[in-house]
């Protein structure tokens, strides 16, 4: 889990400054609106140094996830106990969820060291193949206690042939502490443990 500064912040600080800190791990952070103080969230990338086997020599390319409108937001979910899906207040995700799981899946499978090139669209890779993601589920479970569940589907495209190599379904639970910070580390140590299984899974099909 990273907090990330605050936009106001950024504003005052300039460019310079923004890459150190952004770059510093559960630094403080928060949004001013009017009288109302959100902090913002980032999602890390797992360390997989020594959990992944295999590896490919082909290049990736990994769009940006699909998901239901009520998870394309910046906010952080949460279901109660009749189901109903609302949104934590005081904290949301610093950019839209989708784009950050783009951004975590690309950096993750960067930092195996382990694949011939991954990048996003628009990039110029000669691309082999495509992860295609799909969020079904990212957020907290509040029926009887606080549960982090993430569902990530994936399918790898050949682009060569437009044909659907394999696909499946990685989901991850967490129990979740309370408040926002709570809530925020249980997705985020779900999310490492269905990216650890996600790219092994792409090393064994690709």
């Amino acid at each position: 889990m990273r907090k990330v500064t605050s936009r106001k912040q950024a504003t005052r600080l300039g460019n310079a400054a923004l890459g150190p800190l952004l770059a510093v791990l559960l630094g403080g952070c928060s949004l001013a609106t009017g009288a109302k103080v959100v902090d913002l969230y980032d999602i890390s990338a797992p360390d997989l140094s020594g959990a992944v086997s295999g590896g490919t020599r082909a290049q990736v390319l990994v769009p940006e996830p699909t998901a239901v409108q009520a998870l394309n937001t910046n906010q952080i979910a949460i279901r109660t106990g009749d189901a109903t899906l609302g949104y934590i207040a005081g904290g949301q995700w610093a950019d839209s969820l989708p784009r950050l799981i783009q951004a975590r899946v690309v950096e993750t499978l960067e930092e195996t060291d382990r694949v011939g090139a991954v990048g996003t669209p628009g990039e110029g890779l000669f691309i082999n193949y495509s992860l295609r993601l799909t969020i079904r589920e990212f957020g907290i479970q509040a029926n009887g206690g606080r549960l982090a569940r993430v569902e990530i589907a994936a399918r790898i495209l050949n682009e060569s042939n437009g044909r659907v190599l394999a696909s499946r379904s990685f989901e991850q639970s967490v129990s979740a502490g309370a408040g926002t910070e709570g809530a925020v580390r249980a997705l985020d140590a779900a999310f490492g443990n269905a990216a650890r299984d996600l790219v092994q899974w792409v090393f064994s099909r690709i």
